[in-house]
């Protein structure tokens, strides 16, 4: 590990409030049920409890095998119908810089470590909102 590596890593803990922050309005916004239906979710809680559905029914029993984040951090990187986010590392890099996460002239290192979290976090984004979803039930 290179100490510039390291120093991208404190960096993004010192941003992780921002970075935690655009994930999660991220997930939201890329939870979807086209094809699904062809009524639109209205609102943050139906999307949730849509999400928590969907996610039960086609990878739940991961989570008793894996833990409920690691399962849906594998489930978005298989790209589930119900989520629209971005896979490429330059795309996840442009969605950081899209979002205020990092500057377009960042050094390699920092897109670097941001591509290596955007899949941890988006799983544990994912498995937060389930749990929300959950309670409201």
């Amino acid at each position: 590990m290179t100490n510039g590596y390291r120093q991208t890593r404190k960096s993004l803990a010192r941003n992780g409030t921002h970075f935690n922050k655009v994930m999660h309005e991220y997930v939201l916004e890329s939870i979807t049920n086209d094809g699904y239906s062809s009524i639109p979710l209205k609102g943050n809680k139906e999307k949730m409890v849509f999400l928590a559905e969907t996610f039960r029914a086609e990878y739940g029993y991961q989570a008793k095998r894996l833990g409920l984040q690691k399962a849906c951090e594998e489930w978005a990187r298989g790209l589930p119908s119900i989520l629209d986010v971005v896979f490429y590392d330059y795309d996840i890099c442009n969605l950081a810089v899209e979002r205020g996460v990092m500057f377009s002239s960042a050094p390699d290192d920092t897109r670097e470590a941001i591509v290596a979290d955007y899949w941890t976090l988006l799983g544990l984004k994912l498995a937060l909102l389930i749990g929300k979803a959950e309670k409201i039930k």
